[in-house]
């Protein structure tokens, strides 16, 4: 029990509340309780860094403690997240983001959760002496990403204007009119597709959808955030303007804890009235969207950010429409800086479209086309995508199945060793 909770469950601890403790600004969406806030997010960094911890105690048992720890970390991150999905946000590899771009170029190969090997491994390496092979692999990263940013980069004659409007708890019919006029700058015939964020509409607006079909031109598409009510139910949905005829196209499948759903564990006394589930999760399956002759795979919010989107090989973007009024800045940052992994991992472009965030067409590279921080009208044109991505083609298995051989012959050497 004292290696359980000893010093490294605390440092584990420790680096996940500075890494995202930022995450318990969202508890103000449903609570104004500084002590409900903070002790919630520590209990989930604690959580977490007690599930590293038994990795880490794991891989002492199994030996080679440079190689088995980061491969035994992995498998829980893995684990953690897929299962504990709202806690995605809380994987090492987004540490990353932070980091030249030429560095971010290696998630094409592994993935995010291989960026969190590799995040534990390398200062373990050094930490053991293993100079060499460190100073190998920080070269191998720096040549495959100098490599790949020297590929050629195409723009095709597909034209986007971006809509951010910082809409958040309070925007109105008038704001958002507002902005559908000011949509209609100069060269609004030739946009082929409109984006405005998540959550723009709503189904108490007295015509959903009249604001901004105002702006649509006859070649061009439309998407936006629409709160959707069916049934008595409301939905989180991806709605699209053609030409005046409105589809609901995709409703959100992954909703964002404390935002949209309250986990089981939070006590009944912060719920107030609007009960656990006030966003109900879609139920079709994500797919294609056909938008103006290109063909665009949708994420709403956070859902862009899990690591192996598995996304179709024949769309052209992904399209992320968000709501990022309810973030502090660490987090705005964080949420944008995934999407762009994200693109790099895939080698699909992405379109996003963020209510008090960061708007941006993004290449395949990670490279910023355009770019918005804020409220504005931002236009550009679409990068193409590149040939498929080795972490596109494999997904994380690649790099799950890998630290699995390393743990294996790791404990069989270990067995080896301790034979008289």
């Amino acid at each position: 029990m004292k290696k359980i909770f000893g010093p490294e469950f605390w440092l584990f601890t420790l680096i996940y509340i500075v890494l995202f403790g930022w995450a318990a600004e969202s508890f103000g969406v449903i609570t104004d309780s500084a002590p409900i806030k903070y002790s919630t997010i520590f209990l989930m960094c604690a959580f977490t860094g007690l599930v590293i911890n038994l990795a880490s105690l794991f891989a002492r048992r199994v030996g080679t403690y440079w190689l088995s720890f980061p491969a035994a970390l992995v498998i829980v991150e893995w684990t953690r997240t897929s299962i504990l999905y709202e806690y995605s946000f809380g994987f090492l590899g987004a540490v990353w983001i932070y980091l030249p771009l030429v560095f971010m170029q290696t998630a094409s190969l592994v993935g995010a959760y291989g960026l969190s090997f590799l995040t534990v491994f390398l200062p373990l390496a050094i930490a053991t002496k293993h100079f060499k092979t460190a100073a190998a692999v920080v070269l191998c990263v720096l040549g495959f990403g100098a490599w790949r940013l020297s590929l050629p980069e195409r723009l095709l004659d597909y034209n986007i204007r971006i809509v951010s409007i910082d809409k958040g708890k309070d925007g109105t019919e008038e704001k958002i009119r507002a902005y559908g006029i000011r949509s209609m700058f100069p060269g609004w015939e030739e946009v082929d597709l409109f984006v405005w964020p998540e959550t723009l509409l709503d189904s108490s607006l007295s015509n959903p959808g009249r604001e901004i079909s105002i702006v649509n031109n006859a070649r061009s598409s439309l998407v936006f955030g629409y709160v959707n009510e069916r049934d008595g139910k409301k939905y989180n949905s991806f709605a699209v303007f053609r030409g005046h005829d409105l589809d609901i196209a995709y409703d959100k499948l992954l909703l964002a804890i404390y935002g949209e759903y309250l986990p089981w564990w939070l006590p009944n006394s912060v719920l107030e009235d609007r009960g656990r589930h006030y966003i109900t999760p879609g139920e079709r399956p994500r797919s294609a969207v056909e938008l103006s002759g290109k063909r665009a795979f949708p994420f709403i919010c956070f859902e862009s950010i899990f690591p192996g989107l598995r996304v179709l090989d024949d769309i052209d973007f992904m399209l992320n429409i968000s709501s990022d009024y309810w973030q502090s800045p660490r987090g705005k940052r964080l949420h944008y800086g995934l999407v762009r992994l994200a693109a790099i991992s895939e080698g699909v472009p992405v379109v996003r479209s963020a209510d008090h965030g960061t708007s941006a067409i993004i290449s395949p590279f990670g490279r910023e086309i355009v770019r918005l921080d804020g409220e504005g009208i931002l236009d550009g044109r679409l990068p193409a995508r590149v040939s498929r991505t080795l972490f596109s083609r494999t997904g994380n298995w690649l790099v799950l199945l890998s630290c699995l051989g390393i743990l294996i012959i790791a404990a069989a050497g270990s067995r080896r060793g301790r034979k008289p």
